[in-house]
């Protein structure tokens, strides 16, 4: 099976961010769509005092790289899970984790999620919270965001 309705395993406390919801406009990234709208995520993030992102799905060469940039740029500590993740072609996915890392993106796998995850790093979740802060007073004063990841 390729395909299964997940909506029936949502919780009421889980976050559900729509993107593509318009016709002719792409939407690689949680954050943003190509015209730079801002979807619900990074308010909902933020409201739930979130600090660290892990990100994983398909395909890493370009939703997840999108996301992760993303995350990145607007200040919170943002990991990859490559294990969770397929991408286009084995090129492509070396170059955009070469991307990744550049932006500020961790890469981890799976098996290394929990450690991350239990470990806290309090020292990353400072240093997250000030570019969040930058972040949002930046946004306040702008209203051009870049799109390139």
């Amino acid at each position: 099976e390729y395909w299964r309705d997940w909506s029936s395993d949502v919780c009421s406390s889980d976050l559900v961010v729509h993107t593509g919801t318009q016709q002719g406009v792409d939407s690689y990234s949680a954050f943003y769509d190509r015209c730079q709208q801002e979807t619900t995520m990074k308010r909902a993030l933020r409201d739930r005092h979130v600090t660290h992102v892990f990100v994983c799905g398909l395909t890493l060469d370009a939703a997840v790289a999108y996301t992760a940039v993303h995350a990145a740029q607007e200040g919170f500590a943002t990991t990859v899970v490559l294990d969770a993740c397929r991408s286009a072609s084995k090129e492509e996915e070396r170059a955009r984790c070469a991307e990744l890392e550049r932006a500020g993106v961790r890469l981890a796998y799976a098996r290394e999620v929990p450690r991350l995850v239990n470990e806290g790093h309090l020292d990353e979740a400072v240093f997250a919270a000030k570019n969040a802060c930058v972040a949002s007073c930046i946004e306040q004063q702008t209203c051009s965001k870049s799109y390139n990841a």
